[in-house]
């Protein structure tokens, strides 16, 4: 919304180019990402290429 651009590269959840914190807000996936480990799951880190906002999300740039 912001405008601001989210970088990724495989689009698919595969390569973690695309790893944000997240600040605010919640997020789902259709399948848990190969990219993000279960430490940093739980430190609030998502991918933005597969991650499916649940409402209102705010992100680290």
């Amino acid at each position: 919304q912001e405008g601001v651009p989210l970088p990724s590269g495989c689009r698919m959840g595969a390569c973690g180019a695309c790893k944000r914190k997240l600040i605010e807000g919640k997020v789902e996936y259709d399948e848990q990402p190969d990219a993000l480990e279960d430490e940093e799951r739980q430190q609030g880190m998502i991918l933005t290429c597969v991650a499916r906002p649940v409402g209102r999300v705010v992100v680290s740039a």
